[in-house]
């Protein structure tokens, strides 16, 4: 039986989890890998014995500077429809997965959950670079001082932008 799927069905979720440098090196990262797919398990998995696993993949990217974790997910119901919004209708549905999460990851490896209710926002890397490529093309002042020092406007804007990409990295 093929249901049929709606123009606008959401086919598939996907989850980021991310560690810092800090905690990278503080935690036994094997058994945080095992637990990240153990609560992609209990709470995606509403139904598995009969529709199936929801978790169609978990792939660890340890090569770059913050180890992190892409999961692709179905987001079956229960019934076995695809319904997305039965896992994250709403901010307070957000808010219960987020804070299941925290409670794993400081009972198990002591690592705290972001801040609550906090207003920063993800923003695209693309849409970053390009404000950041922006920011550096907008003629400044012929000179400026900074730190006591006498620099070009070209000598600032790197000054700019390699302090933001620390601030990013």
């Amino acid at each position: 039986q093929n249901p049929k799927i709606r123009k606008n069905a959401v086919l598939a979720l996907e989850v980021v989890f991310t560690l810092s440098r800090e905690a990278m090196g503080t935690i036994d990262l094997e058994k945080w890998k095992k637990d990240q797919v153990e609560w992609l398990r209990q709470t995606f998995d509403v139904n598995s014995e009969e529709i199936g696993s929801n978790i169609l993949s978990v792939i660890y990217h340890g090569d770059e500077q913050n180890g992190h974790i892409h999961a692709v997910l179905t987001g079956c119901d229960p019934s076995g429809k695809l319904n997305a919004s039965y896992f994250l209708d709403g901010r307070a549905a957000m808010i219960k997965l987020q804070d299941s999460y925290g409670k794993m990851m400081e009972e198990r490896h002591g690592l705290k959950r972001g801040l609550k209710g906090s207003s920063a926002k993800h923003e695209d890397i693309k849409r970053f670079y390009a404000a950041q490529n922006m920011a550096l093309a907008q003629e400044g002042p012929e000179v400026r001082t900074i730190r006591g020092r006498k620099e070009t406007a070209d000598e600032y804007k790197q000054l700019i932008f390699k302090s933001t990409i620390k601030h990013f990295l």
